[in-house]
């Protein structure tokens, strides 16, 4: 991605990196394509001075990994003495970023790749160049429309010096209901196999939040998604399909290590998964796969290795077009994106094996891939399945629930959230999450006010203008309607200097929004006479799952 200013001035981009309270940043380079080099170290604590592996393997800590962009503005009142004198004031505006729990590195002993980064839908301040073939962006008073296929990636090596204790492998022998000639021929399957792909995510069984072994199948079976997340789209299209992954990836993300303070990965049904509202790549991955199964879809479940969370689960679709086979969608169920077979920017980097409610496959490809592996199950030089034609699928039942049980949505918490001081519908939501949302827009706001030296000027106009903006952009996230967006703020940005952004998240706690909001250093804005706007916006779904957005915007008036 290629950045450059209005005046044909090029970006200055940098990175800064925050963990365990420690902050480093990169130098400042010049260009589109930044190549910084830089070697930066942060110490590590683990909680409470334990270095087992068992403790080192909950640590909740991430590391921050934040994209910014150094403005110079110039600030001299006086053309007259512009030939003599210079005056300008150094801000930064941020770009995207992105995080790697520390877990990640511990457990795969150094993390090595691409990253890509999360950028938001709009940017305030910077625009596409179109008719450029390198697409890069310019910085001006408009916004920045980016599209799935413009993403913006970073290339880093992290490793822990010196090193700390390895995981144990997990060797204890869990109760289980299943037969023990199938749990037999399981453990004696998945060790040959990984004798030879030894870094291969290769499994066939799974440990269920009793603590008992599971053989994997049983966690796939057709489940209706709520009514409510597809609503205005076709049955089976692809819109369908890309709102109800959505609606799973708003489901918040929690490892298993946090979950359930082991070192082993537990495995939830759906149900318990939505009553819970929180689980990893797996919990998110099996969801949505049987969704797509009930809308008639050919989907599995493929586990593997994906940056930056290391094992992982994806979902695979196939997309026949015309009629034709072999057209193959990786899908995150984690974040909501898919990406074709063959995409570049895919984050799922190798595939160790292949599950539905019929068959377990390993990959037995001298390649790992998804770009390089050929997903044609059929085939015994390319994939070794569990069940044969010499052992046949006994017929495993599900340990899902065939018919899915939703609470509805609370519709009166839209209203709530866009008012703050309309307080009507106080019983009407739990009061724990009452509290929260209601604190969203005034706690952020805070936060700025606190975080400046200066008085925090509220433009209640664009407050109210990127209030009207969020429905819209909840409605289509992966593809807003620009020319809106652009007339309803037209007015702001033919009169003022903008920079501001939209977030999206699930709604966990408002720590964690106002956190994400102070990490993009908005608030430094050193322009004494900069006004504010600040909107928030949750939308809710089935099961109190609440996406919510949060629109930051500076402004300072033209001159």
């Amino acid at each position: 991605m290629r950045l450059e200013i209005a005046q044909q001035v090029q970006v200055r981009p940098f990175v800064e990196v925050t963990f365990q309270d420690q902050t480093r940043v990169t130098p400042v380079v010049d260009g589109p394509n930044p190549s910084w080099n830089a070697q930066l170290t942060l110490n590590f604590t683990s909680p409470n001075n334990d270095y087992s592996p068992t403790g080192l393997q909950t640590v909740p800590d991430e590391i921050h990994f934040n994209l910014f962009d150094e403005l110079r503005v110039d600030v001299l009142e006086d053309d007259r003495e512009r030939l003599t004198t210079r005056h300008e004031r150094i801000e930064r505006r941020w770009l995207g970023s992105f995080s790697i729990p520390f877990s990640t590195v511990y457990s795969n002993t150094r993390v090595d790749g691409t990253f890509q980064l999360s950028v938001p839908l709009v940017l305030l301040g910077y625009s596409r160049d179109t008719y450029s073939s390198q697409r890069h962006l310019r910085q001006t008073s408009f916004e920045l429309s980016l599209p799935s296929h413009n993403q913006t990636f970073l290339r880093l090596f992290i490793t822990i010096e010196p090193p700390l204790p390895p995981l144990p492998p997990l060797r204890e022998q869990f109760e289980s209901n299943e037969d023990p000639k199938l749990l037999r021929n399981a453990r004696l399957w998945q060790e040959s196999l990984l004798e030879k792909f030894k870094r291969r995510q290769i499994q066939a069984t799974a440990v269920d939040i009793n603590g008992k072994t599971v053989f994997l199948t049983r966690y796939i079976l057709p489940q209706k998604p709520p009514d409510e997340v597809m609503l205005g789209s076709q049955p089976g299209s692809l819109a369908a399909m890309e709102l109800t992954a959505h609606f799973v990836a708003m489901i918040p993300s929690l490892a298993d290590a946090a979950a359930f303070m082991g070192t082993c990965d537990i495995w939830a049904t759906t149900d318990q998964f939505l009553q819970m509202q929180a689980g990893d790549e797996e919990e998110h991955a099996v969801l949505l796969c049987n969704y797509f199964l009930h809308m008639g879809k050919k989907a599995w479940v493929v586990l593997g290795s994906g940056i930056p969370e290391g094992s992982t689960a994806y979902v695979l679709t196939e997309q026949p077009e015309d009629g034709s086979l072999g057209d193959y969608w990786l899908w995150n169920a984690t974040t909501g994106e898919h990406f074709h077979q063959y995409s570049s920017y895919c984050p799922l980097q190798s595939v160790g094996s292949v599950f539905n409610a019929d068959n377990i496959w390993a990959n037995v490809q001298r390649r790992e891939e998804p770009a390089l592996v050929t997903f044609n199950f059929n085939s015994t030089s390319n994939w070794k399945p569990f069940f044969t034609a010499k052992y046949p699928n006994p017929g495993l039942s599900s340990v899902q629930r065939e018919t899915m049980q939703y609470k509805p949505p609370d519709g009166q918490f839209a209203e709530t959230l866009q008012d703050k001081f309309v307080v009507r519908w106080f019983w009407s939501l739990p009061s724990i999450l009452m509290r929260s949302f209601l604190r969203v827009e005034m706690v952020v706001m805070k936060k700025i006010e606190e975080s400046r030296r200066w008085v925090t000027r509220w433009n209640r106009h664009c407050c109210n203008e990127l209030r009207k903006i969020l429905p819209q952009l909840e409605a289509k996230p992966h593809s807003f309607p620009v020319q809106e967006h652009n007339r309803q703020l037209a007015d702001i940005l033919a009169s003022h200097n903008v920079t501001g952004f939209p977030l999206h998240m699930p709604f966990t706690d408002v720590d964690a929004v106002v956190e994400a909001v102070y990490n993009t250093h908005i608030h430094n804005v050193s322009d004494p006479r900069a006004e504010f706007a600040l909107a928030a916006y949750a939308h809710p779904y089935p099961n109190d799952i609440y996406s919510l957005w949060v629109y930051v915007v500076a402004l300072s008036r033209r001159r």
